[in-house]
């Protein structure tokens, strides 16, 4: 992944994920489900704050890796 930041008048976080990344998101973790990607934006000079991207075919899916890593309630 390649992480970047443009600051100024219109701020822009560019985010570039390899195939590589996008398999481990999708396939590529515990119990047949993804694997989220996650960084600390003060990587890029800002304060620090987690960043967390994953991905699935469905909101179902979405939903199960979120609770699994502990990132969604389950009631969510």
């Amino acid at each position: 992944m390649i992480k970047g930041l443009r600051t100024g008048a219109n701020p822009v976080l560019v985010l570039g994920l390899s195939h590589e990344n996008l398999h481990r998101m999708t396939t590529g973790g515990d119990e047949g489900l993804g694997r989220p990607i996650r960084f600390n934006m003060s990587e890029l000079g800002q304060p620090p704050m987690t960043v967390i991207i994953f991905a699935a075919e469905t909101d179902d899916q979405l939903r199960e890796i979120g609770i699994t890593y502990g990132l969604l309630d389950s009631g969510s």
